[in-house]
């Protein structure tokens, strides 16, 4: 997951040590929250529901006319 402020951004992915030594957590912990999607992959900044970039969602089955 990417936070909304690193996609905006379009941020570089930070090194693991940098983030180790700069957040003052265990790289363990740093990569096991990642994969779960509790910090931002890029930054390594933890990661609230309304702060989760939202993927783009494309469905050419549906078109869209404005008509209700």
């Amino acid at each position: 997951m990417i936070c909304n402020e690193c996609e905006e951004s379009q941020a570089f992915p930070k090194d693991i040590v940098e983030l180790e030594s700069s957040l003052g957590i265990p790289r363990e912990e740093l990569m096991v929250d990642m994969e779960k999607g509790k910090r931002c992959i890029l930054c390594g900044s933890l990661l609230e529901q309304g702060a989760i970039a939202q993927p783009i969602e494309k469905d050419s089955t549906k078109l869209t006319t404005g008509e209700k």
